[in-house]
C-alpha cells in the first residue's frame, strides 16, 4: 500500500500552547473526522502503547476501543488511538492488514477502513529572536482544500499488503504525502 509521512516535521507544528491540534480523517467512508488535542509526540516516544499525555477531545465523535489520542504503536502499526491498550485501533502506518483492511474507529462497533490520513493544525511560525536581523517568515506547507488550515502529516492508501510494511524510503516525502491526502 502507498504510505507516506513528514512525520519529522511534527514538533515544527506544535502550538502555542504546547499542544498538536490533530484531525483523522478516513476517506471512502461517512465517518466523521476525530479532532482533539495532545502535549505528547506519538512519534518520538519511546515505548509502544505507552498512552498519550494532554489529551483534550474536541470533536470526536468515535471513543471506543480505549480511544484517548494517538500514541506510539506496536509492531502492527507506526501509530494508534487505541491509548495505553495492546490494540491499534484508529491505526496510522499500518504495517501488515487486518481484516482485509486498516483497524479504524471504534463507534461504538470496530470499523475496517480501505485509507486513513492524519492532519495536524498548522501554527503560525514564531516571531524571532530579538537579537535575530528581521528575515521572511519560514514557509510552512499548503493547507489540504477538504482541511481548511490543516497540513497531511501521514497517510495510507487503499490498504497494505498482506505482510506489507511501510517503505521507509517514501516516509519522509511531503510531496508524496500532499499528492496522496
Amino acid at each position: 500500500a502507498e504510505q507516506f509521512s513528514t512525520l519529522d516535521t511534527l514538533e515544527q507544528r506544535r502550538g502555542a500552547d504546547g499542544a498538536f491540534t490533530f484531525k483523522l480523517v478516513w476517506p471512502g467512508t461517512d465517518l466523521a473526522p476525530q479532532t482533539w488535542k495532545q502535549t505528547s509526540n506519538p512519534v518520538t516516544a519511546t515505548a509502544a502503547h505507552g498512552g498519550v499525555e494532554g489529551y483534550e477531545a474536541i470533536d470526536t465523535p468515535h471513543t471506543g476501543c480505549a480511544w484517548g489520542g494517538l500514541e506510539h504503536g506496536g509492531s502492527s502499526a507506526l501509530l494508534d488511538g487505541s491509548a495505553s491498550s495492546g490494540m491499534w485501533w484508529y491505526a496510522v502506518g499500518a504495517r501488515s492488514a487486518h481484516a482485509d483492511g486498516i483497524p479504524g474507529p471504534c463507534r461504538p462497533a470496530e470499523v475496517i477502513v480501505q485509507q486513513t490520513e492524519l492532519y495536524v493544525l498548522l501554527s503560525p511560525p514564531s516571531p524571532p529572536s530579538p537579537p535575530s536581523p528581521p528575515s521572511s517568515p519560514p514557509s510552512s506547507p499548503p493547507s489540504s482544500p477538504d482541511t481548511p488550515g490543516y497540513t497531511c502529516v501521514a497517510g495510507q492508501g487503499e490498504r497494505p499488503p498482506p505482510g506489507g510494511h511501510i517503505d521507509q524510503n517514501r516516509m519522509n516525502s511531503f510531496e508524496s504525502c500532499a499528492a496522496l491526502c
